[in-house]
């Protein structure tokens, strides 16, 4: 592993500088979130061993926000023909109506009444805000997941990384964050912030609370955490490796069967896959990528444990790609990847290939930006179609 060295800086100008380039992504961000990003993965990267705690956990927090804001620069086609307009009609139910106990208790919206958590989140919206749009709502959602994933991140992420890396395993975090999805898969989004936190505990009273938390978000928060609980608990072996693959291929052949006895069971969400039996869709191939390129790493680094998490990363990566096709099933089970994805990777690889994973993360941060200011792509739903990339009016993004 790479010894990253401390910077002595020996004069005030030198302390003046180094100060100053720390904090110029907070003066740019008001004037472009796109600028503030790059610049604010530029200093996770290469000022890593030198960022103290509250400053990495500012970075972070900016570099969430920045992220928000590129992805919000769109006119959400995709996403307003689809969950978003569901959500937003829900809140404009909420909104409208004076008796939360009536919508709590009466009017079941999700999970056959049970799922109450983004209720609740729309309750307190309809409350602090006065006028709030579909696209509203999908970034509030993105904003506060992220504030989740920062505080998960701040307590249990970082236990395990050596303090001089724990900045650039930000840059990984916040580089490869699927914030498009957290807006509209909105309640897994939420569930999964708690499902992180029930992972990390300990004690059967708290797991069982951020279970009960998660659960109230989407109700498959309790499957999901005792498949990782599971794993995690074991270590990776190719006898465990071959029998899960077994299941889990089994399961893809059985797939159809299942889904036809849990609608007959009474379960209302079998019906959607129900519905989709004969449909195929993969709702991101660049993810399909990523994660297939994490498989085989942990898969050649194989008796390498040097993450707890090696175990369900491995198994649960299989599982992604062996479901994919059907629609939004391996996206909506393995949601933590979709968080997780870049501290996935750096934790896997950091000892054996830091430079490697650095070179890696700037030529992929290069696509971005491409991809980001519609240079190599030119989607119907556009990167700043809604705002420009750049504006001298402060916080201009938040005027659309």
């Amino acid at each position: 592993m790479i010894t990253l060295k401390k910077l002595v800086l020996n004069t005030s100008i030198e302390r003046g500088v180094f100060s100053f380039g720390k904090l110029f992504p907070m003066f740019l961000f008001p004037f472009s979130p796109l600028l503030c990003f790059l610049l604010t993965m530029f200093i996770l990267m290469f000022y890593t061993p030198f960022i103290s705690n509250l400053y990495r956990r500012a970075l972070f927090f900016i570099g969430m926000l920045s992220l928000t804001y590129i992805f919000a620069s769109r006119s959400y086609v995709d996403e307003l023909g689809a969950d978003l307009s569901v959500y937003y009609s829900v809140f404009s139910t909420i909104n409208n109506n004076a008796n939360f106990l009536d919508i709590i208790f009466d009017f079941k919206i999700f999970g056959n009444g049970l799922e109450i958590g983004l209720i609740c989140l729309y309750k307190l919206y309809s409350i602090l805000f006065d006028s709030v749009t579909p696209i509203d709502l999908s970034v509030y959602n993105i904003i506060v997941s992220g504030a989740g994933l920062i505080i998960w991140y701040e307590i249990y992420g970082i236990k395990n990384i050596p303090p001089t890396y724990r900045a650039v395993c930000v840059a990984f975090i916040l580089s490869f964050l699927s914030v498009t999805t957290f807006g509209y898969l909105q309640r897994q989004s939420l569930a999964t912030v708690f499902i992180l936190f029930a992972l990390e505990m300990t004690k059967k009273r708290y797991i069982m609370l951020f279970t009960i938390l998660a659960s109230f978000c989407h109700l498959t928060s309790f499957p999901i955490i005792i498949v990782w609980k599971f794993f995690l608990k074991r270590k990776l072996t190719i006898s465990l490796f071959m029998k899960s693959a077994i299941v889990i291929v089994s399961l893809r052949f059985l797939f159809d069967s299942i889904i036809l006895l849990l609608f007959k069971a009474g379960f209302a969400k079998a019906l959607f896959y129900l519905e989709m039996i004969d449909s195929t869709s993969i709702a991101s191939v660049r993810f399909l990528i990523l994660i297939f390129l994490l498989l085989i790493t942990n898969l050649i680094f194989f008796r390498d444990n040097v993450s707890k998490w090696k175990t369900p990363i491995t198994i649960l990566s299989f599982f992604y790609i062996l479901f994919l096709g059907i629609p939004l099933f391996s996206e909506r089970i393995s949601f933590v990847f979709l968080y997780l994805y870049g501290f996935f990777l750096f934790t896997t690889l950091y000892k054996q290939l830091f430079k490697t994973l650095i070179f890696l993360l700037i030529v992929y941060l290069f696509y971005f930006t491409l991809e980001k200011t519609n240079i190599i792509t030119m989607p119907i739903d556009a990167f700043w179609s809604r705002y420009p990339v750049f504006s001298f009016e402060p916080f201009y993004y938040l005027n659309y």
